[in-house]
């Protein structure tokens, strides 16, 4: 199990149902609201998403219990982050805005981390001349966990002189 409710693994169900009066007949299940099927083994669930089983049995003189509704949350991948980030960078300000991204197709960013040389990015930090550092951290609401880092090099500052004109 992950967080949040969800799975982080694939999830194999197994129905279990019991008459005393008549008997069983049989046990049937349905899919995200695909045919009903007879139950006759465990249910492997794969697929990320969220689904939506429905479940009811049958005893042996016809009776047909009311169905039963489990959900069940599968996200087995992480987020993904891409960083776009230069290596080398003449000077100035550090504006990430643009230069990540974070995505997430099936259970959200919850939680989303940007430290710059070990600190909480602040927007227009400074740079410091040599090696700087970026690391992003996101987790989504299975509780899976994408880190990725990359180091700024800093080489100095474009000095920019007046032109001085003679007459």
């Amino acid at each position: 199990s992950g967080n949040n409710q969800w799975f982080v693994t694939p999830v194999t169900l197994t129905l279990q149902a019991q008459d005393a009066e008549s008997g069983l007949s049989g046990v049937a299940y349905q899919l995200d609201q695909t045919r009903w099927q007879t139950y006759t083994r465990p249910v492997a669930l794969s697929d990320e998403g969220v689904h939506t089983v429905n479940y009811r049995a049958r005893d042996a003189s016809g009776r047909l219990e009311a169905t039963h509704t489990l959900t069940v949350s599968i996200d087995l991948t992480p987020p993904q982050i891409q960083m776009n980030l230069p290596a080398t960078i003449t000077s100035g300000p550090l504006l990430l805005t643009g230069l990540y991204t974070v995505t997430e197709a099936v259970s959200q960013v919850i939680t989303l981390t940007v430290l710059f040389n070990g600190q909480p990015y602040q927007p227009s930090q400074p740079l410091h001349l040599g090696e700087n550092s970026v690391d992003i951290m996101a987790i989504n609401g299975a509780g899976l966990v994408a880190q990725r880092s990359q180091t700024i090099h800093v080489t100095g500052i474009n000095l920019y002189l007046p032109v001085i004109q003679s007459r």
